[in-house]
């Protein structure tokens, strides 16, 4: 009688560490993730395949840093994602490649804030900082939109409520205006090489790259569109 005691006695405490482990199991949900699609083209071509697509995590600000801009915003060093992200040194989240129509889709994304970016050789790259992957479908489209990122633009654009900063030969242009030019989310510009002494009135344009391949000299009106990314070769 002890034993026929002593199996119900197990069998029942079996039967509740059971019960236990299969209501921790049900209640652990399993992390929120979402998807993000858009369409990248490269300008002048019919090929818009082999684009990279990159989702990064935000940089690490410095916390002190931060706090100063937060309680005296007119004073100091303004630090945020757009002066201290580089992708050759951040934490890489996901990638993935554009087909030849120059869509792609990034799926299983954490939900949260992440740093994108669309890169290929011959082209630059375009940042878009800070957007937010909610769970389910996500569309790069709107990204841009909640972001006021100047995705898209039109050749020749005329512009308006500018402000213009003129230091001697160098004419800085910072413009809010946005744009459209086709159905492409973002177009990736072919990069411009400069190795020669620029004598005539240039612009560089926002969006284009431009690689400065050597010393040279400014002796004509040299105009930087705001998003103009120049790199020097070393």
């Amino acid at each position: 009688m002890k034993i026929a005691n002593n199996k119900k006695f197990y069998i029942l405490h079996f039967t509740f560490y059971i019960l236990i482990i299969i209501t921790l199991l049900s209640c652990t949900t399993s992390p929120q993730t979402g998807s993000l699609s858009g369409n990248i083209q490269l300008e002048n071509e019919s090929d818009h395949s082999g684009i990279t697509i990159a989702l990064y995590d935000l940089a690490e600000l410095d916390p002190d840093i931060v706090e100063a801009n937060t309680k005296w915003p007119h004073i100091g060093v303004i630090i945020n994602q757009m002066t201290e992200f580089d992708h050759r040194f951040a934490n890489l989240l996901k990638s993935t490649q554009t087909d030849a129509n120059g869509n792609f889709k990034i799926k299983d994304i954490p939900t949260g804030r992440y740093n994108f970016m669309a890169m290929k050789e011959g082209f630059g790259f375009k940042y878009i900082y800070e957007i937010l992957i909610n769970e389910g479908e996500n569309a790069l489209s709107e990204q841009c939109k909640m972001k006021n990122v100047r995705c898209k633009m039109k050749n020749n654009e005329k512009k308006s409520n500018s402000d213009n900063f003129t230091f001697l030969t160098l004419n800085f242009t910072l413009d809010s205006n946005d744009s459209t030019r086709n159905t492409a989310d973002i177009i990736l510009y072919p990069a411009t090489h400069i190795h020669e002494d620029i004598t005539e009135t240039t612009i560089f344009e926002s969006s284009h790259h431009y690689i400065i391949e050597n010393d040279i000299y400014v002796s004509g009106v040299l105009t930087i569109e705001h998003g103009a990314v120049i790199r020097i070769e070393k």
